[in-house]
């Protein structure tokens, strides 16, 4: 049947402009004009041949109801799902890809460290070389360290250079109770040991019975090194051979009293402390005094202490002069006592009058007596502390200075003195007389 119209599909329904119609306007192709094909159900829209959708500008494919798009294909030739405008790429999807594996995939990432370890992300060609890349590398250090090791894991080894970023344990535990720990000596050939963590409060870990620490502790402000825990003499530390301190020190215990001890020998010897001199500004010129006990050899318990200076002049500048010793309260002085007695260091200087001086020597009462701690019981005379008058006491009544006393007498001798020198002149003019008078 030929048609020489186009065929129009009629409905009082509609407007006659929404009426469908069919034409041939190009050779073997059919038209249809102002209206959407609508198929039942669900055909199958079937091409016996080669079929081809084409578009003159975009196409876009629809679903649902109402209908949305859900693809789209530029007249570029990019495709977008869920992207109403692929522009950026020839395939832009927006949501997840799935793989044969069932995993989704929502992105490709150009990270080539591989950060985020993600099994919703493809990496791109750049970022898994560069990943791979940075492997390599890292196994040529490992190899170039291990290269340095003598010996197997179990073994003993040497290596240039060893960087740890996290805990180091050395014949260990598996419990880290420290950064490092090691079950045996640590040296450290001829380098220095740094603290160098300028935040690190003391951890207490040092307290525990038969352990021992060196901390640079803030909450201290000062490097501490605590001695073995747990002994009879609680923290305990020893020193051998020599130790040289460049400054002050200052020695200070929780205990009552702080004891400094200085002993020479487990058994018989002498403690001594020694104080060296330069005044010339060389090592020979070095010039010592030191105080020491005086039990010096078996037998000799003497006890006390006693005191040695260098000698004077060139000669003598190592010689070792005993000047003081100090036994059982007795203080027994190899030559001159002086006190010093300058105008320079006085103030409140007044004559003392011959009233007060002897009425203070009439009051003093001498006697005779031994000292406690003096195990010889050896007498001495002088006075009670307690008793003197007060113009010779001192403020806390249990000392006296001889030079009070010193004075006192002195005074009263130039009294009578003066009062024998009278007498004596009168005596004189009374004999004048009597010669006279015969």
């Amino acid at each position: 049947m030929t048609i020489e119209d186009d065929v129009q599909f009629r409905n009082p329904s509609f407007s006659p402009d929404l009426w469908p119609r069919l034409s041939c306007s190009d050779p073997n192709q059919i038209t249809l004009a102002a209206s959407n094909p609508a198929l039942d159900q669900t055909p199958t829209l079937f091409f016996q041949g080669t079929g081809q959708l084409k578009a003159a500008d975009n196409l876009r494919i629809l679903t649902g109801e109402p209908a949305t798009e859900k693809l789209v294909i530029l007249n570029n030739g990019n495709v977008g799902i869920g992207e109403s405008n692929p522009t950026t790429a020839k395939l832009v999807v927006n949501g997840s890809l799935k793989l044969q594996q069932g995993v989704a995939v929502n992105e490709f990432s150009n990270d080539g460290n591989l950060t985020d370890n993600s099994d919703l992300t493809i990496p791109t060609e750049k970022a898994v070389k560069a990943y791979v890349d940075t492997k390599i590398t890292q196994v040529n250090t490992a190899l170039a360290t291990k290269a340095a090791i003598a010996g197997s894991v179990t073994q003993d080894f040497q290596a240039r250079n060893l960087t740890v970023t996290g805990n180091l344990e050395v014949t260990g535990t598996t419990t880290f109770r420290t950064s490092l720990e090691a079950k045996g000596a640590i040296r450290a050939g001829g380098s220095d040991l740094y603290f160098t963590e300028t935040n690190h409060s003391h951890t207490g870990i040092g307290n525990t019975t038969g352990f021992a620490a060196i901390e640079n502790a803030t909450n201290y402000g000062a490097l501490m090194i605590l001695g073995r825990a747990g002994t009879p003499k609680g923290r305990y530390v020893k020193l051998w051979d020599y130790l040289q301190v460049n400054g002050g020190m200052e020695i200070y215990s929780s205990a009552n009293p702080t004891v400094l001890r200085i002993q020479s020998a487990a058994g018989f010897g002498a403690g001594r402390i020694e104080f060296w001199s330069d005044p010339q500004g060389s090592q020979p010129e070095w010039r010592p005094s030191f105080i020491q006990s005086t039990d010096q050899a078996p037998g000799t318990w003497s006890g006390g202490m006693a005191f040695y200076v260098n000698g004077r002049g060139f000669e003598r500048r190592t010689a070792a002069v005993e000047v003081m010793r100090i036994i059982e309260g007795r203080v027994i002085v190899n030559g001159v006592l002086q006190q010093s007695s300058s105008r320079s260091l006085k103030e409140n200087i007044g004559a003392l009058s011959s009233q007060e001086a002897i009425a203070t020597l009439a009051a003093l009462n001498p006697v005779k007596f031994n000292y406690k701690a003096d195990s010889l019981h050896e007498q001495h005379l002088g006075f009670v502390a307690e008793d003197v008058p007060e113009l010779v006491a001192s403020l806390d009544r249990e000392t006296l200075s001889s030079m009070n006393i010193v004075a006192i007498l002195t005074k009263v001798l130039q009294e009578q003195q003066a009062t024998i020198v009278t007498l004596t002149n009168r005596l004189a003019a009374l004999e004048s007389k009597q010669v006279e008078d015969d």
